[in-house]
């Protein structure tokens, strides 16, 4: 009995370790960074809620994706954080929440449901490899998919690509299981159900149609006995098929409520919006390769999913496939691997198929990105699960006295479960920074593959907050989604328009290349050299040894008033000192294009907190300076001028009045008071002098 307890005390304790080990790299530090994407998924999960609220169904369609899981589960974590964190209620904290509202501490709470869902999918999946494969695969797939880091690191944010590979895997098993094992129809169901759910989620999981066909198929194909047999096998076939159709059916039409409103509309725009998805590349291009193209063909996706693998995978997926081959070699005598049942070779061959033709089937759309494989790489981590529990089985065959212990099963387990561990935990909690070591890691990734989702800007926030009067500070990042919720001060975002995105870099206190960018040559081919030429470098993010981010110190130029009729072109200016004594000389930099400002355009009147026009700043060029010559990628023009106070006894506040080019300076501010976007003039104060009288 003492025995008996000990056992059932050990099996306790191990199931809770296990549970620590699933649960902590997914619920830890959550809140440390956003994905560029995010956000998106944020304002959709409102505008989802509200719809709800004022019976406006229809309008929950919001995307073709259609991603309408991601937007109950984020709903749900919205519901949970102004419950139990800001005591708000949901329909009054809604209407105020954007980007300058939206604040880091909600992250847990809303990217938790996500969590615990794939969470549940992967123990589905696990007890479905079990049913298929038995315990041994069923362990070591739960160690592979549990510390897969391509799958934690998508888990734990508030997007699809996560759901649909979860639901899709739960979907191939099931329906694996159901044709292969046993013809109950809770597994037709589950798959269904799956089905249902993964299309919700994702419009990729489409595949699952012409999938499941072809397994329902195969198990109408399987030898049969007499014609009745046939008949019989053909009927019970066709009921499969409409059973799963229709229960994937009830689950899109019961969890999406446009399609309660007009379900015809709903799936003609949906079909719409994947067609063009399907034809139209990415809108920023993908890096492939050393160079930024539209579609980088079907290689982009096999060389993606090779970085993304760990070695205990890649090792795996070797061995499945060698034994899977040697499978329709003549045997031979031991210590050779004896045949795999038939069951298990017709598993293993057509989730390989699934991983395969699920890559085939994204390789027929124009916008590729590595995240849209995560499906594939989840099953061949059970595909690798299969290969190394194969090669135990032949171990044990070798070495009999050595490897069939239960002791030596543990052993084995273990250093699957260290070496994956090993490859996975030390970039929690970036473990999209994780890149195959065994390619060259994230130096080869950054040569092959866009590198950089988000993962980094948070340091770089962090950064700037340490700076002096950081809440006054304005910064310009083309991912600004990604860095407002973390900084203090003001995030500006490109315009689409070169030009006018290096005039909210001038303006800036500071600009942030991020990798991704710098690699797809946004927003233009010149823009690093751009910053590099105005900016100084201050501070450089790095992630495991790779450069993610660098923080470029700018002049932060005064950008212009509107000009009268007979103004120069004068887009901004930057005055040095901010304080002076009356009779010494002041340097305004003026930023311009096309030619110098002539004489008369050079006397600037500068006014005081009033508005009234103390005296005017005659401006000369400084000794040994001309204008610099036009930037190559951007027509802009810097020259510095002089001028002198000249009243001795002239104190007080004063700001030039530099007519110029009217410009609109978007921006995203955390003070901005529930105004998110919102046009903001010169800031009052900003490029003045502060002058104190010589006597």
């Amino acid at each position: 009995m003492k025995s008996e307890a000990t056992k059932t005390r050990l099996l306790r304790l191990g199931s809770f370790g296990l549970f620590v080990l699933l649960a902590w790299p997914r619920l830890s530090r959550l809140d440390v960074f956003m994905t560029a994407d995010e956000y998106l998924w944020v304002e959709r999960t409102r505008n989802f809620l509200l719809f709800l609220a004022d019976g406006n169904w229809l309008r929950t369609f919001q995307t073709g994706h259609p991603g309408v899981t991601t937007t109950w589960l984020g709903g749900l974590g919205l519901g949970l954080y102004y419950h139990f964190v800001a005591g708000s209620t949901l329909p009054e904290a809604l209407s105020g929440l954007n980007l300058c509202t939206f604040a880091p501490d909600m992250l847990p709470l809303l990217r938790l449901p996500m969590v615990a869902v794939t969470l549940l999918c992967l123990f589905i999946s696990v007890k479905l490899g079990q049913k298929l494969w038995g315990n041994e695969v069923a362990w070591l797939s739960l160690l592979l998919l549990a510390l897969d880091p391509f799958y934690l690191a998508h888990s734990r944010t508030l997007h699809h690509d996560a759901l649909v590979s979860a639901w899709l895997l739960v979907a191939v098993l099931s329906i694996l299981v159901y044709a292969l094992r046993s013809p109950a129809w809770g597994y037709l169901l589950l798959a269904g159900v799956a089905t249902g759910l993964a299309l919700l989620s994702k419009a990729t999981a489409l595949f699952l149609l012409p999938f499941t066909g072809l397994v329902l198929a195969v198990m109408a194909l399987k030898p049969k006995s007499g014609p009745e047999a046939l008949a019989q096998i053909t009927k019970r076939t066709i009921w499969a098929a409409m059973g799963w159709g229709v229960a994937a059916s009830l689950i899109v039409y019961a969890l999406w409520p446009a399609m309660w409103v007009d379900p015809l509309s709903v799936l003609l725009k949906t079909g719409h919006m994947i067609q063009s998805y399907a034809q139209t590349p990415h809108a920023n291009g993908v890096f492939f390769r050393g160079q930024v193209v539209g579609d980088p063909g079907l290689l982009f996706y096999g060389l993606a999913i090779l970085f993304r693998l760990t070695p205990p995978v890649l090792f795996g997926v070797a061995l499945a496939l060698l034994f899977w081959l040697s499978d329709f070699w003549p045997r031979a005598a031991p210590p050779h691997p004896p045949a795999s049942p038939a069951g298990d070779r017709l598993g293993l061959g057509l989730l390989l198929l699934a991983a395969v033709g699920f890559i085939l089937f994204l390789g027929l759309g124009a916008k590729k990105q590595e995240r849209y494989a995560l499906p594939a790489i989840l099953m061949l981590d059970v595909a690798a699960a299969w290969g190394l529990a194969r090669l135990w089985g032949w171990l044990k065959l070798w070495q009999p006295g050595r490897f069939t212990s239960k002791g030596a099963a543990g052993l084995g387990l273990s250093a699957v479960l260290l070496l994956q561990a090993a490859t996975t935990l030390p970039h929690q909690p970036y473990y999209l920074t994780y890149y195959n070591p065994l390619l060259g890691g994230g130096a080869a990734a950054r040569n092959t593959i866009t590198v950089g989702w988000g993962e980094g800007l948070d340091r770089a926030a962090a950064y700037l907050n340490r700076q002096p009067q950081a809440e006054r500070l304005q910064v310009t990042t083309l991912m600004h989604t990604a860095l407002a919720p973390f900084f203090a001060g003001n995030t500006l975002g490109y315009r689409p328009q070169a030009d006018k995105a290096a005039l909210l870099a001038l303006a800036s206190d500071y600009a942030i290349l991020y990798l991704p960018d710098v690699q797809r040559d946004l927003p233009n081919p010149a823009w690093p050299a751009f910053i590099r030429r105005y900016g100084v470098l201050e501070h450089v993010v790095r992630l495991h040894g790779l450069e993610y981010a660098w923080l470029y110190r700018m002049p932060a130029i005064k950008l212009t008033l509107p000009p009268s009729p007979s103004s120069s072109p004068i887009l901004g200016y930057h005055l040095l000192p901010a304080r002076v004594t009356a009779g010494q000389t002041l340097t305004m930099t003026l930023y311009f294009t096309g030619d110098p400002p002539t004489p008369a355009q050079l006397s600037i009147p500068m006014v005081d907190e009033r508005g009234q026009t103390g005296f005017w700043a005659n401006l000369t060029p400084a000794p040994e300076t001309s204008p610099a010559p036009p930037d190559q990628a951007f027509p802009l023009r810097a020259a510095a001028y002089n001028f002198i106070v000249t009243d001795p006894g002239l104190s007080g506040l004063y700001c030039p009045l530099v007519p110029g080019f009217p410009f609109e300076l978007a921006a995203v501010s955390p003070s901005g008071a529930g105004k998110c976007w919102y046009y903001q003039p010169p800031p009052p104060g900003r490029g003045c002098v502060q002058i104190r009288p010589s006597r």
